[in-house]
């Protein structure tokens, strides 16, 4: 007798990731909704899935194109699980930008405001340049101050 075999498609395993990750509303202020990503590294089956699904998307959106990207920025923290792992596949540098004070030597520091506050991020001096060609890895996207500013 003969096994089925199934195979999930992009949006099954998408939905799958969906719905493991938690939402807090009115966190960490009123007004605010939080997705915990955090919820998803708890389940090593499904944490593989989501990588899978950053790096065929990655790769479907760079197919064909002349201009690759040569560096990966995490933003702190949570962009450090995914950056981590897409310049480990594509075998490029990963680059952090953390809150100021975080990181050692010289380093350039920007402020931006959020949905909460003012802040300033920091990234070490040297560690891209005007040759570089980025993707920058958040967890997620609410304002975007922090993207703009990276």
């Amino acid at each position: 007798k003969m096994e089925e075999t199934t195979t999930e498609t992009f949006e099954d395993k998408l939905e799958k990731v969906k719905s493991i990750i938690k939402f807090y509303p009115d966190f960490p202020k009123k007004g605010v909704n939080f997705l915990d990503y955090f919820s998803i590294l708890y389940r090593p089956a499904e944490t593989r899935i989501l990588h899978e699904l950053v790096i065929e998307k990655i790769e479907k959106f760079y197919e064909g194109k002349e201009d690759k990207f040569n560096a990966v920025v995490g933003l702190e923290s949570r962009g450090f699980f995914l950056g981590l792992v897409i310049s480990q596949h594509f075998n490029i540098p990963f680059v952090p930008i953390r809150k100021k004070g975080k990181l050692p030597g010289e380093c350039i520091c920007k402020t931006y405001g959020t949905e909460y506050s003012e802040d300033a991020v920091e990234i070490q001096k040297g560690s891209v340049d005007t040759s570089s060609r980025v993707i920058i890895v958040d967890d997620l996207l609410a304002t975007g101050g922090t993207l703009k500013v990276a």
